[in-house]
């Protein structure tokens, strides 16, 4: 039952996305748009393996669950923070600048 309401949440937040940037996704030809759609399911898909399994990696080597724990959220941060950087990089070279809107926390 959890699993529907998080895919019922992703699925809303998607729609809310696209249909706030209806403007942008317009000016964009075909390709550019399956460019950036691509972009983001690579980043998350390769946010979710390294923070799983390096996080998990790292973590490994050590006992201490105080420990662990800091290593695991460094990790989630040290990820987040590049991968977000170079998805930035990413659209505004598919796209001609026209993303990411000016003023992202992550701009490059």
């Amino acid at each position: 039952m959890e699993n529907i309401f998080m895919f019922v949440i992703l699925i809303m937040i998607v729609i809310k996305n696209i249909s706030s940037n209806r403007d942008l996704l317009r000016k964009l030809s075909v390709v550019q748009i399956f460019g950036v759609g691509f972009s983001y399911v690579a980043t998350v898909v390769l946010a979710g393996l390294v923070i799983y399994y390096g996080g998990n990696w790292l973590a490994g080597f050590f006992s201490n669950g105080i420990i662990k724990f800091i290593i695991q959220m460094t990790v989630i941060i040290v990820v987040l923070y590049t991968l977000v950087g170079i998805l930035n990089r990413i659209l505004a070279k598919i796209t001609n600048g026209m993303f990411p809107k000016s003023g992202s926390t992550f701009e490059n």
